[in-house]
């Protein structure tokens, strides 16, 4: 049942790959050197667009919330390289779809262990395939014993069928009601009351299958409410030490 139900999805991925894909310039408020992040959208465009070039993104930050504030990391994972020139190809997307290992999944692991010190408390966020990786990120026992996993925010990811009783901290899923790509997650049949939950919006592409997954992340009209940890009406703000900043290839 795994292996058709994965199949299907890959089948309808591939669809979706073959359409125009909307610019960057279609959207809101292009990401440039912006320091302060107030919400998802600038993340979004943090994550999706070429500057600064990496497929992962590990930078110091401090995290501003109405209780208070503190030093955290700052990780982003990218989506699929669909020149297939990288790790994060389209078998990364068929191995993480089943909660299984990948080499993709292994580089943003070592990433972490690399350029993140010891106890130091992380938020993650990752598009599509990037948002796959951060929630099995969220469960693996190994991170989770060295460092303090506070957040995860994913844009137009399918849901991962992992063992939530070793998931740490809060994960925030953010879908457009006209993206197919989270609907291409096994838990429609393992875990449906998984796949029904996260946060759906609609940002007005209807049948434009590209928009509604690369582009509608970014619109504030859609998401501008959510804070820095996909929270409506939230106060928390990052603020990026981008001195700091390592950008790394999948």
């Amino acid at each position: 049942m795994k292996r058709l139900a994965a199949l299907l999805c890959a089948l309808c991925l591939l669809l979706t790959a073959a359409l125009p894909c909307v610019c960057a310039e279609d959207a809101e408020e292009p990401y440039k050197d912006v320091l302060v992040l107030k919400s998802t959208t600038w993340i979004s465009h943090f994550i999706q667009e070429p500057w600064p070039r990496g497929e992962i993104r590990i930078c110091p930050a401090t995290l501003e919330q109405t209780d208070g504030t503190r030093e955290v990391y700052f990780v982003t994972v990218r989506g699929i390289d669909w020149t297939a020139k990288g790790a994060n190809d389209f078998g990364a997307y068929l191995l993480t779809l089943g909660d299984n290992d990948c080499k993709y999944y292994r580089h943003v692991k070592a990433a972490i262990e690399t350029y993140v010190p010891q106890g130091a408390a992380i938020v993650i966020y990752g598009h599509s395939l990037g948002g796959m990786i951060a929630q099995r990120i969220l469960c693996d026992e190994e991170l989770t014993a060295a460092y303090e996993f506070l957040n995860a925010v994913t844009f137009g990811s399918p849901y991962v069928v992992t063992d939530k009783e070793k998931r740490e901290g809060t994960l925030v899923r953010l879908q457009d009601t006209d993206d197919i790509v989270p609907k291409f997650s096994l838990a429609i049949l393992l875990s449906r009351e998984d796949y029904n939950g996260g946060l759906r919006r609609s940002g007005g592409f209807e049948h434009d299958l590209s928009g509604a997954h690369n582009v509608s992340y970014k619109m504030n009209k859609t998401w501008g409410d959510l804070d820095a940890l996909g929270v409506p009406d939230g106060g928390a703000v990052l603020t990026l030490d981008l001195d700091g900043l390592v950008t790394l290839p999948s």
